[in-house]
């Protein structure tokens, strides 16, 4: 289907991939996304998931044992 939408840099996995961020991101727990995904490890899904420096910010943002929760903000641009 890809190569016939002369699409360049996807592949099949790619529909994996983003469905698995997608998972994590909306809070399924990793156990949950492996299962999902037909995994045996967790540590195979981890490939799967494709986070980001925001994704950071705002876990650390919704840490319950961080003493500066509404202090840490996401950074404007991505960091490459």
């Amino acid at each position: 289907m890809c190569r016939q939408a002369t699409t360049k840099n996807v592949h099949s996995h790619s529909f994996r991939h983003h469905y698995a961020t997608r998972l994590v991101k909306a809070g399924a727990s990793p156990l949950h996304v492996r299962d999902l995904l037909g995994h045996a490890s967790v540590a195979t899904t981890q490939v799967y998931v494709t986070l980001n420096l925001t994704d950071l910010f705002e876990a650390a943002r919704l840490d319950p044992r961080n003493p500066r929760q509404t202090v840490i903000r996401a950074p404007r641009e991505e960091i490459a």
